[in-house]
This record gives C-alpha cells, structure tokens and sequence, in this order.
C-alpha cells in the first residue's frame, strides 16, 4: 500500500473541524473528501465522522460510511458495532456502502462481519447484495492467502 501524501494527517485534521459546525453541506463536503483523502488515523476524528451514521440524512450517512471506511483503525472499539448497525439502514445505497468497507475494517474471520455479509445477501435491493457477495469474496481470498 502506498503510504499517505505528506501532510495528509494535517488536512484532515482541518477538515474534521468542518464537522462540528452546523452547516450541513459543509459537512457532508467534509465527509466526502475524508472519504478520499484521510490516512487511517482513528481516534477523534473518527467519533466526529461516527456521529453521522445516524443522521436523518441518508447523503450524509452513506457519506460518513465511506469516510469511516477510510480513516478507521482495524476493529477499532465502536467502528464495526456502528457499522454493522449501519448495515441494516433504510436506505439501500448507505447498506451497499457498509457492505463495500465492513472488509477493510474487520480482520480476518471475524464471524460479526461475515454473519453481517451473509445476511446482506438476502437484502431486497440487488446492489447491497451484489456488495455483500464481492466482500465475502474478498474476506474468503484473504483467508488463502
């Protein structure tokens, strides 16, 4: 894996602070480019991206999934037990998005995930089990290896 650009930690850092102010845009804005730009950093800005798996707005929610994606530590206390509630959203595209990262968080056999997947594949929306399918795959291939 490559390592994160130099000053990668600083700026989010900065975007974490648009996370406590009350502009929604700003902070889904925020919540996006976590999402691509954090290194795994855990720790405070991730209880601040955690806050927003449950806001009311699913753009917002799905967003904070894919930033919680990105910055959480492996199994981090609290991550995967807000994800794997996350998995079970109202909103199909926000349970894809769990589905895609729950892998990334979780180490290898961690039987909450998997039973999470596995449940995922029975989910009404094609895409969220489409997700689950492609992450179990990918939890099975790096048992093998």
């Amino acid at each position: 894996a490559l390592a994160p650009a130099a000053g990668s930690a600083d700026v989010a850092a900065r975007l974490g602070i648009f996370l406590q102010g009350e502009d929604e845009d700003v902070a889904l804005a925020a919540l996006r480019a976590l999402a691509v730009t954090a290194p795994r950093s855990g720790g405070e800005l991730l209880a601040s991206v955690i806050r927003y798996l449950t806001d009311d707005d699913e753009d917002m929610r799905r967003a904070a999934v894919e930033a919680v994606g990105a910055i959480g530590e492996s199994e981090e206390d609290g991550v995967l037990s807000a994800m794997l509630h996350s998995i079970t959203d109202s909103d199909e595209d926000v349970r894809c998005a769990v589905c895609s990262v729950l892998p990334s968080l979780a180490r290898r056999g961690n039987s909450s995930v998997v039973q999470a997947l596995i449940v995922a594949l029975h989910d009404e929306d094609y895409d969220v089990r489409k997700a689950a399918v492609v992450s179990l795959g990918g939890l099975a291939k790096a048992d093998d290896e």
